[in-house]
């Protein structure tokens, strides 16, 4: 296989649906996948499972924008269970799944309804869905999504119904229906699934379709407190998906600061990767005595004419893009008077929340002749040509394409310094602005900093961000893409997942300063999706200190020794030594811990039992709980 050529596998894109108004990972999917499709000559099925969409209409309205690529075929999943009704294979597909038990429904009082013509969702006082209609193309009913509650705990049922409304099969999983459709799309295989929607992820890590490799994409930042990566919490779908990243065969990050975040607080695996988002193109420079940079080898580019002295934000209307904060920048820049007094900004987004708290923000701050809120946009990108600079002030961004959209451009972006992305695309003052997060004085001072600059030295800003997007070339991602493709379908065949790790005997000495374990650990695996001829490789294993306060990590490698090999799990020896001098979590108290690996699975276990041990001006102890910490004088 060439260096750069796919895996020879189906591929199958998947995604929870495609919104009317569509923001930054849509865009970002639909470019990665023509592409592809481009440069590798390999079709592409855009899979979505909303019952509230038709593949029929969402071509249409994808084509009509001219964002559909060629090549891309768009199915949804209750689309092709209507064509199966209407051929007349529904029935007899559907019966091979699990038998199910009937169960009463458990649905409570619904305050909500959203639907079309193809479904009808209710939701309770929460917000939480409650039941679910799918039609056909006539209206009448084709399925029935429903709760229950079993022994086992709450679970979805879907009854279908034939023409006359006689219920037929009875699932007992809506995602059995899932796997039903995908198993049929995925055929004799290999097909490769890249996963785009956190809606998805927890479904598509439990697939085990061993002719199926599936691969993950993290569109947004996993932390919804981004101020501590180690101990932030979790935005609530990501709880449910980081712990079961060994269920992926890759598992793409759009930034390395988040794929080494995520590798250092859950820990590291191979199956991690980090992949940016490709920028728009970019065209040949014009000017052809403009000085080069060092920061291009490549062919220059077109700086473009001065521009009004107008900012720009491109982004969704919701709380943590933190728009509020660039009205309140403007209005602190214009009532600084000067030069830049005069200066304007328009926002184009569609609401998602935050356009009334925008709106009062405006209000408040007198800014009503300076900021124009355009709502939303087809194609809004288009419009950082006619800006001087843009602005992104979100609380967390998985890479914000915007900033790569504003900087083809040559709109000179300036934003906060936030996990992930801004300072992987930006060189502050020379390909852009990084301002501290969350600081409106600091933006507001940078605004002032840039509006005052002279034109040439904008213009050089201007060209040194285009230059910039080399790295982030279509055939630097998709190179990169390629790689990621081929390690995961070569690790596609030795997937296992660790059930348990548990330490039940262990001895710590002091050597010369030094600790010395010496310990059994039970390892247990699940190996289902193992395919390989070979049985899986001994794990490895660690020291792991975690800080008693900020979270922080700390490892140091343990020899691993089998003493037992069974088909689900092994015994382990381990033996090591570390100088508690070294321990580098930043602060006074760790908890200790045991960290295996097997394949792509890492497993954590907090050392339990009798310990009082000094080395140097270090203790190892056992808390009222028994639990082993560390503690340094």
């Amino acid at each position: 296989m060439a260096p750069e050529e796919l895996p020879p596998a189906r591929q199958l894109v998947t995604t929870w649906w495609v919104p009317e108004q569509y923001a930054g990972q849509t865009t970002a999917t639909l470019r990665r996948v023509g592409e592809q499709v481009q440069r590798s000559g390999r079709p592409v099925d855009l899979l979505t499972f909303s019952a509230l969409q038709d593949s029929a209409e969402i071509t249409d309205r994808l084509t009509g924008r001219g964002s559909l690529p060629e090549g891309v075929t768009v199915r949804t999943l209750f689309s092709d269970l209507r064509a199966w009704d209407a051929e007349g294979t529904l029935v007899d597909r559907l019966r091979t799944m699990p038998a199910t038990e009937p169960s009463p429904d458990a649905g409570v009082s619904t305050v909500e309804e959203e639907g079309t013509r193809w479904c009808l969702r209710t939701y309770d006082e929460t917000r939480e869905l409650v039941h679910s209609e799918m039609y056909r193309a006539d209206g009448s009913l084709l399925a029935r999504d429903f709760p229950v509650e079993l022994d086992e705990g709450k679970r979805r049922y879907q009854q279908f119904f034939d023409a006359d409304g006689r219920p037929t099969v009875l699932a007992g999983s809506t995602w059995d229906v899932y796997a039903l459709w995908l198993d049929h799309l995925v055929g004799d295989g290999p097909a490769v699934i890249t996963n785009e929607s956190k809606s998805t992820a927890r479904f598509l890590s439990r697939y085990l379709n061993p002719r199926a490799t599936t691969i993950h994409v993290f569109h947004e930042s996993h932390l919804a407190d981004s101020t501590n990566p180690y101990k932030g919490d979790l935005y609530v779908a990501h709880r449910r998906i980081v712990p079961h990243l060994d269920g992926f065969d890759a598992v793409v990050f759009l930034t390395r600061k988040q794929r080494q975040d995520v590798a250092e607080r859950f820990g590291d695996a191979p199956n991690l990767h980090s992949v940016p988002n490709a920028g728009p193109p970019v065209e040949p420079d014009v000017e052809p005595d403009r000085p080069r940079t060092v920061l291009s080898r490549l062919p220059r580019f077109r700086s473009g004419p001065d521009r009004p002295e107008r900012g720009i934000v491109v982004a969704t209307l919701k709380p943590l893009k933190r728009i509020e904060h660039a009205v309140q920048a403007v209005s602190l820049v214009r009532r600084a008077g000067g030069r830049a007094a005069d200066f304007g900004l328009d926002v184009y987004g569609k609401d998602a929340g935050s356009q009334a708290s925008i709106e009062q923000a405006v209000a408040e701050t007198g800014s009503a002749g300076s900021v124009v809120l355009h709502g939303y946009t087809p194609g809004a990108a288009r419009h950082f040509a006619a800006a001087s600079f843009s602005l992104m002030t979100s609380t967390t961004e998985g890479q914000s394409l915007v900033l790569l959209e504003s900087m083809a451009a040559g709109c000179v972006p300036i934003a906060y310094d936030i996990r992930y992305g801004p300072d992987e695309l930006l060189v502050d003052g020379e390909t852009g602005f990084l301002v501290p997060a969350g600081d409106v004085a600091a933006l507001a001072d940078t605004i002032t900093r840039f509006l005052g600059l002279p034109p040439k030295r904008v213009r050089e800003l201007r060209a040194n961000a285009r230059e910039r997007l080399a790295a982030f070339s279509d055939a630097e991602v998709y190179r990169r893409w390629v790689e990621v493709q081929r390690t995961a379908v070569e690790a596609r065949t030795k997937r296992l997942s660790l059930v348990s790790v548990r330490v039940p005997s262990f001895t710590v000495t002091s050597e010369t300063g030094r600790f010395a374990l010496e310990a059994e650990a039970e390892v247990t695996w699940d190996a289902e999706a193992w395919t390989a001829a070979e049985p899986p490789a001994p794990p490895t294993a660690r020291w792991l200190l975690v800080g008693r306060d900020a979270g922080r990590p700390w490892r140091r490698e343990l020899d691993a020794e089998v003493v037992e090999a069974r088909p689900d799990g092994v015994r382990l020896a381990l033996r090591g030594r570390f100088d508690p001098l070294a321990a580098a979590v930043g602060e006074r108290l760790a908890d200790v811990y045991v960290e295996v690996t097997a394949g792509s699975s890492v497993r954590r276990v907090r050392l339990n039992g009798e310990a009082a041990v000094t080395a140097g001006t270090s203790q190892l102890y056992a808390t009222a709980h028994g639990n082993v910490s560390l503690r340094k004088k």
